[in-house]
């Protein structure tokens, strides 16, 4: 194989992608703003592409929880770059993994281009936090299990969008 892994997770970085997927068939394909697109300039991979590419980050018994339940979550990083969830699995006759990025910052609410919108958090116990964010006719339920809890008051019943 003459492709360089660690320059295929940094187009992640560098393309401010969420997901890099790699898939026997395809070049490695990026998630940017929910479409898949193929990593221009990089090959196609074959089957003995993504094995090797999967199994040089695995330790040994990672690898061998992998060959027994067929897939495998983990996490993955390149110090002092980035930080990545991996889930890998078998795929037909040959293995596939997706990355998603975990980033290093969490950006601030008021600098993910949303419409005017108010927010009401709500706290229950010392570890459940849930922001409901409201514009008028639609609401948003954001944080743990926020499905299982009700809208605050004020809250529109119809507009609950939960996770």
């Amino acid at each position: 194989m003459q492709l360089d892994f660690a320059e295929v997770l940094l187009e992640v970085l560098d393309r401010r992608a969420s997901d890099l997927h790699i898939t026997a068939g395809t070049p490695p394909m990026l998630r940017v703003r929910g479409r898949l697109a193929p990593l221009e300039g990089f090959p196609v991979l074959t089957p003995t592409d993504t094995r090797e590419i999967v199994y040089s980050i695995l330790s040994d018994g990672q690898r061998q929880r992998f060959e027994n339940n067929w897939q495998l979550d983990f996490a993955y990083q390149i110090p002092g770059k980035a930080r990545f969830r991996v889930n890998a699995y078998f795929q037909r006759t040959a293995i596939g993994a997706a990355f998603r990025l975990i980033p290093a910052v969490i950006t601030p609410i008021d600098e993910l281009g949303l419409p005017p919108f108010d927010i009401i958090v709500a706290r229950q116990g010392l570890e459940r936090q849930q922001a409901w964010l409201f514009d008028g006719d639609a609401a948003a339920v954001l944080g743990p299990l926020a499905a299982a809890y009700p809208a605050p008051a004020g809250a529109p019943a119809s507009g609950r969008i939960a996770p």
